[in-house]
Parts: structure tokens; sequence; C-alpha cells
């Protein structure tokens, strides 16, 4: 219960869960036809656990006014004190699946990112062993067809060896 009378000017009002869920049970004995439930009367987040962003939100309140004995008022003078339930609100909001899937992404980036540097590092390396190989491979046939046809001066012939 919680005393909300300076947000309502001076009011008594008091605010709670719906049918003083949660609440001391002198309070539901108070007033007849009040059956508080978890299902219908809890306020929960539930909240995604790495960055604390809001998945779903469910909000329940319900507004109470103090009624007590007022000796000015005849109306009132044998009224018992008692917190008097006089409405009951319930908000809700869940992610939209478009935003379920941008904030998957948001939190996989740090595996999307290693992946694509891994294949990148691949194909990098790949390609450099490829051209050095290949490099490599070039110079060694060079030679050896420098080794195999030698210019003779004599004859100013090639000759094969």
């Amino acid at each position: 219960m919680i005393n909300v009378s300076s947000c309502r000017y001076g009011t008594p009002t008091y605010a709670s869960l719906p049918h003083f869920y949660k609440a001391d049970p002198v309070y539901v004995d108070e007033v007849n036809g009040l059956h508080p439930q978890k299902k219908k009367h809890e306020a929960y987040l539930v909240l995604e656990p790495k960055t604390g962003i809001i998945l779903k939100a469910v909000v329940r309140l319900q507004l109470n006014i103090l009624v007590h004995p007022i000796e000015s008022v005849s109306l009132f003078e044998d009224v018992r004190k008692v917190f008097f339930p006089l409405l009951w609100v319930e908000q809700s909001v869940i992610l939209p699946c478009s935003m379920e899937i941008i904030l998957k992404i948001f939190l996989n980036a740090s595996y999307i990112f290693t992946g694509v540097a891994v294949v990148l590092i691949g194909v990098g390396l790949y390609l450099l062993v490829n051209v050095a190989f290949k490099s490599l491979l070039l110079r060694a046939y060079k030679r050896m067809y420098r080794r195999r046809c030698r210019w003779t001066p004599q004859d100013q012939s090639y000759s094969l060896k």
C-alpha cells in the first residue's frame, strides 16, 4: 500500500496491486468481493539478462480511497475506517517481433564479427600463400629452364642438357 495523497491534491488516495494482492489480509477482509489471484493481479517485468532491455512488462495498479468517520458530515459519522478500492488498471507492453530480430543480432554481434574476421583472415592467408607459392614456383621453373637451356657462344645455338 503506497500513499499517493500528495499526487492527488491531498485526497486520501492509496495505490496497491489489484484486489490488495500481496497486501496484509486485513485489507482484503474489510471489503466484500475481493479475491486476490497471482495470475490476474500481479505486476511483473521480463528482462533480457545481458542488457536489461524490457522484453515484456505487465503493470497492474489499484487506486483506493481511505474512507473514515467524519464528524462534521452526518453521512460519514458512523463509517468504519477502510481502504475502499475505486478502480484498477492494467497496462502491458511486449517487445515487437521486428525489435526481437534486431536484439538477437545485437546480442550475437560478437559471434558474427568473429566469424566474419576468421573467414577474412582465412581468405587473406589463402591469397598470400597462393601468391607466394606461385612466385616461388615461377622462380624455380625459371631456374630449372635456365639450367636446361644454356646458350653456348661457340656454336651460337641453344643446347639442352
